[in-house]
């Protein structure tokens, strides 16, 4: 059969039609496993900032039970006053007491610190609990979308392969072995127009003797690039 460019510019549309069905595949499970990991970082996160509030709320916890402790002591000092035999023993624990209220009031101004940072840390958590919600709901978005989209992809490419097969049969015979060797390896860049005298894909400037067997509908291949090259559809006016 003879090669023509209309033959080989349809061959170069299917081939792109392929190739953008079968990124449009995989871009599919890409899309799941981007979201994947941002669940991965967003759970990491929840995690960590959980983990803060619970050392911060342990540190708090032994705070007040500190204070717990010495308020009991100071309490256990006072009932010992009464049964002090001497003034200067009585004045020991009078002085014991003063010195552990005034820790006691350090303690407290230091938990009521710590209790407002807690509150802090809390909200940090709901947040990135929020976060890691928001996430599972994203993820779960696009897997039903990319579900949905996939057999009519499917379905798109198959009947695009099917379209492409029978275009190749229509090649010359002694063509069909470079030409099947260049697609399988470089799909549909393994084509390509002819802009004037330039090739479509490098820019390089075909030699005269290639646009005349261009003209002649004759196997060309770029000398820069390899392209099995066509001669572009000349642009409609509207006298057409």
């Amino acid at each position: 059969m003879s090669l023509t460019a209309s033959s080989l510019r349809e061959l170069h549309r299917l081939h792109r039609q392929q190739t953008d069905l079968k990124d449009r595949l995989t871009a599919g499970p890409r899309r799941v496993g981007a979201a994947e990991a941002a669940i991965m970082s967003l759970q990491t996160a929840f995690d960590e900032t959980k983990e803060t509030y619970t050392k911060a709320r342990m540190h708090a916890d032994e705070r007040q039970l500190q204070l717990h402790e010495r308020e009991q002591r100071i309490t256990d000092t006072q009932g010992k006053l009464n049964t002090c035999s001497t003034n200067r023993e009585f004045q020991t624990l009078k002085d014991q007491i003063e010195a552990d209220q005034q820790a006691n009031n350090v303690l407290s101004d230091e938990i009521l610190e710590l209790l407002e940072k807690l509150d802090e840390h809390e909200q940090l958590v709901t947040d990135a609990q929020e976060n890691v919600d928001k996430g599972n709901q994203e993820l779960e978005k696009i897997r039903q979308a990319v579900e949905a989209d996939l057999p009519e992809l499917e379905s798109e490419l198959q009947r695009i392969q099917g379209e492409l097969g029978t275009s190749e049969a229509t090649l010359p015979s002694d063509l069909r072995a470079d030409y099947d060797r260049m697609t399988s390896a470089r799909g549909e860049d393994a084509l390509a127009p002819v802009d004037g005298d330039v090739c479509g894909s490098c820019c390089q400037t075909l030699t005269p003797q290639s646009i005349d067997q261009l003209r002649m509908e004759k196997p060309v291949f770029c000398k820069s690039c390899g392209c099995l090259l066509y001669a572009a559809e000349e642009p409609k006016t509207d006298s057409d």
